[in-house]
């Protein structure tokens, strides 16, 4: 099941995104990480509810591209030096790697 995450507004999380917000990749990023072997092409890793629009957004991202996406945030967890965590999504990319 995706994480589902709630904010103020589509700005807001357009500001979040731009800003390479590390919480917000962190999320990104565990939930990716629980679904990497899922065979689907397009695997749903969050459902976001936009307050002000009242809207709700299914954030999918395609098999394809999952490596370049978990490369995105191993930079955003190498700026927070969360090297725990960098090693998990190095060891995961690798795998994928293998797989391709």
């Amino acid at each position: 099941m995706a994480v589902q995450l709630v904010f103020d507004s589509t700005e807001h999380f357009t500001d979040l995104v731009e800003a390479q917000d590390y919480r917000l990749a962190k999320t990104f990023a565990e939930s990716m990480l629980q679904h990497i072997y899922n065979p689907d092409k397009k695997i749903t890793v969050a459902e976001i509810y936009f307050e002000e629009e009242d809207e709700i957004l299914d954030f999918q991202v395609e098999r394809k591209n999952i490596i370049p996406n978990l490369k995105q945030f191993l930079r955003i967890y190498e700026t927070e030096e969360d090297y725990e965590g960098c090693t998990v999504i190095a060891n995961a990319i690798k795998t994928l790697e293998c797989l391709v």
